[in-house]
């Protein structure tokens, strides 16, 4: 099931998605349909993440929903949508109803908003779910990623877990508590 922020849809990977993708761009663009920009992977997902959700989505009951997504930005025009960054959850929530997001935009698409609005769906829908508590760690020098946290109503708690990065968290009651823009699931 797709996130739909107002400017995006957050498409969950399929097994296929992912096999496309190591398989390059245009690959991926054929079988998403959309256009992924040659600049294709953003900071901080490589090769690794795919064949890691791979593998996590190869397990028994898998649900793709709490993994990666692919951030797919919609033309408003006659241009094709473009794919113009990846995120999504770590898997699903722990017994304690706890679930971590993590996001990446390519620098092409940066200051606009769209990590934010990410976000902001990934948490929504994570909330509609029956999570209790959304975390996110981001490397204590990137002000940038802290604030789209800060923005979508999280509070730093403290160091995350590994060193240099700060650990962020919302509960479901605090972002029921905030106004927030139009979104479905």
């Amino acid at each position: 099931m797709h996130v739909i922020t107002p400017r995006m849809h957050l498409i969950p990977a399929t097994a296929e998605l992912l096999a496309a993708e190591l398989q390059g761009p245009a690959s991926l663009s054929a079988f998403i349909g959309a256009y992924v920009p040659a600049q294709w992977p953003p900071e901080h997902y490589d090769e690794a993440a795919v064949r890691w959700t791979l593998e996590q989505l190869s397990r028994a009951h898998a649900d793709g929903r709490w993994y990666t997504h692919y951030f797919v930005l919609q033309s408003r025009t006659s241009a094709p949508d473009v794919v113009i960054g990846v995120g999504g959850y770590t898997g699903p929530p722990n017994p304690a109803g706890v679930v971590e997001i993590g996001y990446s935009i390519l620098p092409a698409y940066h200051r606009r908003g769209y990590a934010t609005e990410a976000a902001a769906g990934l948490a929504r829908s994570a909330f509609l779910k029956g999570v209790k508590v959304i975390a996110a760690h981001t490397l204590a020098e990137d002000r940038a990623s802290g604030g789209v946290l800060l923005n979508n109503g999280f509070r730093m708690v403290g160091p995350g877990a590994e060193q240099g990065t700060s650990r962020f968290e919302i509960t479901k009651a605090e972002w029921q508590g905030r106004a927030t823009p139009s979104l479905t699931v």
